[in-house]
């Protein structure tokens, strides 16, 4: 036999590496198969990532937007009100605790002013007050009232009751309204008490100050004009009957 036949008929041996061609083809297969995986998973990332960025940014810009429009429409110039920044003399005019045409005139005027207010939905919200009902027509506003308006309206009632020229039977004294406005006066004096420490001259009237320190109602008056409800009144005598 010659000796390429014995070559070509020689047993193959457990430890033959014929096969290694084929594992790495396997292997190459495999690495393949791990790196598409891999840039799979890293495309999904990559979304995610960008998607949130996405919101991140949406987001961003809505608060932004709505911070300046707040601040175009004034809307942060509230908490400024809340400052006692003026001083105010209570026994200034005496014409005004009298029935004259002065004192009748200013508690017209300031029963011109109801303080309700339109105010940015998200803005109140986000500043801590109750939800209110939304403006009828424009879903973005809630309607309020300032509630210092709501005390003068009882103040006004009262005086009107006092100074009034009709009966008892024509108007009652008692009515719930009036009562309703003397209790609501008596809880806004006890949650804001005025602290003045008043002297005297008598032992009988304490009124000797310097002053009240105050807010300044002008400045509220103003700010509740300036975000008014126009629609309000008309609002009540079409859907509640009232005026």
């Amino acid at each position: 036999m010659s000796k390429i036949e014995e070559t070509s008929y020689m047993p193959v041996q457990d430890d033959s590496n014929e096969h290694l061609p084929l594992e790495r083809q396997r292997k190459k297969r495999g690495s393949m198969f791990n790196f598409r995986q891999f840039l799979m998973l890293e495309g999904i990332h990559l979304t995610l990532i960008l998607g949130v960025y996405a919101l991140f940014l949406t987001a961003k810009y809505r608060t932004e937007y709505r911070t300046t429009m707040t601040k175009a429409h004034g809307l942060d110039t509230y908490f400024g009100l809340s400052e006692y920044n003026i001083i105010r003399e209570f026994y200034g005019n005496a014409n005004l605790t009298n029935k004259t045409a002065e004192a009748d005139a200013l508690f017209e005027r300031i029963q011109n002013t109801d303080g309700i207010v339109a105010l940015d939905t998200e803005w109140a919200l986000q500043n801590g007050y109750a939800p209110s009902r939304l403006h009828p027509e424009d879903p973005t506003k809630s309607i309020y009232q300032i509630d210092m308006f709501h005390t003068l309206h009882c103040v006004y009632r009262i005086r009107n009751l006092l100074t009034s020229s009709l009966s008892l039977e024509q108007w009652l004294r008692n009515d719930d309204h009036t009562l309703h406005c003397l209790d609501y006066l008596r809880e806004q004096l006890m949650c804001n008490p005025d602290l003045l420490l008043q002297g005297t001259e008598d032992y009988v009237h304490f009124n000797v100050n310097h002053g009240h320190t105050c807010r300044n109602s002008d400045m509220i008056t103003d700010w509740a004009k300036s975000h008014h409800w126009s629609g309000h009144r008309q609002y009540l005598i079409d859907t509640v009957g009232i005026e």
